[in-house]
């Protein structure tokens, strides 16, 4: 058994054949060269809470990025909840 706190140790030991990796959905569909051992229950849903200080809510900026996580959070359901495999490769940046 091979254990990490690192989303992409886990990766490369997925890739290298070490072990299974428990992987998040938004950036493990991505990765082409894995996939899945098993798919979610057809019921499967992923609660995330957007919280903020209570004093601090109605605040311009604040209020701003909350609408903007919860319209962004909402569009990317799908990809977030595991119900649209294989997206597609992320981004990559050379140094």
């Amino acid at each position: 058994m091979y254990r990490t706190n690192s989303i992409s140790a886990a990766i490369a030991a997925a890739r290298a054949g070490i072990d299974f990796a428990p992987l998040p959905c938004a950036v493990a569909d991505r990765t082409l060269d894995l996939f899945r051992t098993a798919m979610f229950p057809e019921d499967f849903r992923l609660d995330l809470w957007l919280l903020t200080h209570e004093g601090l809510r109605n605040t311009t900026r604040v209020r701003a990025f909350m609408d903007f996580m919860a319209d962004t959070l909402a569009t990317d359901a799908d990809v977030l909840e595991g119900r649209r495999p294989q997206a597609g490769p992320l981004p990559t940046t050379t140094p």
